[in-house]
């Protein structure tokens, strides 16, 4: 899916302007971080 705003660059490149081909290749070197944001907020 394409994302509604915002995007994602990686080392000067638009990761929405990759052709598939390219971004699974990527996608076999980079690996997401999930947060859970309560956790990694400050509450104070």
């Amino acid at each position: 899916d394409r994302p509604t705003e915002g995007n994602i660059t990686l080392t000067g490149s638009d990761m929405n302007d990759l052709i598939a081909r390219d971004r699974h290749a990527l996608s076999r070197r980079i690996q997401y971080v999930f947060q859970d944001p309560i956790s990694s907020l400050n509450p104070r």
